[in-house]
C-alpha cells in the first residue's frame, strides 16, 4: 500500500528544491515563497484525501473486480443524488471545504484578479482530481474512487467561497489601513510585503474579472 506517509520522504526534498529554484532563478520574494510552501502542503493534504492510499495487493484487487463494475463509480448527471443527506455527509461537505483553501491561497501564489479567473483555475484543479481518480479506477479495473460531477461542482463552489473570504479580508484590511494599492511593494523581500500587495490588489472595489 502506498499512502502519503510513504511518499513524503520523496516529496519533501522535491518541494525544497522547487523553492530553492524559484528563489535563485525566478527571484521570488520570501513572502511569495512562503505562499508557495503553504500551497504545496495544501496540495499534499488534498492528495491524501482524494488519491491515497493506493493498494497493490492482487487478492484485494481481484476481490473488488469481481464485486464492483468500473461504471458504478462514474456519475456524470449534475445534481442527481445531491440530497441534504449527501450535502451533510463527509463526502458532501468535505468536497466543499476542500476547495476553500484553493480560492483563498491561489492568488498569493499566482498573480490573478477576479472571480472568473479563480473559478477557471478551481475548475481545472477539480477536473484534474476527478480525472486522476477515473484513471486510477481504469487501471484497477473497478470503481476504486467515484468520479462524480457533484464533487466537481462542490469543489468549485468551495473555491469561490475561499476567494470571497479573501476579498472580504482584503476589503477589511484596506479599509482599516487606508492604504492605496499603488503604495504596496510586491517586490519587497519582507514576508509582509507580498501579503500586503495581494490584499491591497484584491481589496479594490470592482476588481477586474479576467
Amino acid at each position: 500500500m502506498v499512502d502519503l506517509e510513504t511518499i513524503l520522504p520523496l516529496v519533501l526534498p522535491g518541494v525544497v528544491i522547487l523553492l530553492w529554484y524559484l528563489r535563485t532563478r525566478h527571484r521570488l520574494t520570501v513572502g511569495r515563497l512562503i505562499a508557495v510552501a503553504m500551497f504545496a502542503v495544501y496540495l499534499l493534504m488534498v492528495s491524501s484525501y482524494t488519491i491515497f492510499p493506493l493498494r497493490f495487493d492482487s487478492a484485494y484487487i481481484e476481490a473488488f473486480r469481481s464485486q464492483t463494475r468500473l461504471l458504478d463509480g462514474v456519475k456524470l448527471v449534475p445534481f442527481r443524488d445531491m440530497s441534504l443527506r449527501y450535502l451533510t455527509s463527509v463526502q458532501g461537505w468535505g468536497n466543499l471545504v476542500l476547495g476553500i483553501p484553493w480560492g483563498f491561497l491561489y492568488p498569493f501564489v499566482v498573480p490573478v484578479l477576479g472571480w472568473r479567473a479563480i473559478a477557471r483555475s478551481g475548475a481545472c484543479f477539480s477536473a484534474a482530481i476527478e480525472l486522476t481518480q477515473l484513471a486510477i479506477s481504469v487501471l484497477y479495473g473497478f470503481a476504486y474512487r467515484v468520479t462524480d460531477i457533484n464533487d466537481f461542482l462542490l469543489n468549485v463552489t468551495g473555491v469561490l467561497i475561499g476567494y470571497a473570504l479573501l476579498r472580504l479580508l482584503a476589503l477589511i484590511y484596506r479599509s482599516l489601513s487606508r492604504r492605496d494599492p499603488r503604495d504596496a511593494n510586491p517586490r519587497s523581500d519582507k514576508p509582509w510585503g507580498h501579503l500586503e500587495s495581494v490584499l491591497l490588489a484584491h481589496g479594490r472595489s470592482g476588481v477586474a474579472s479576467r
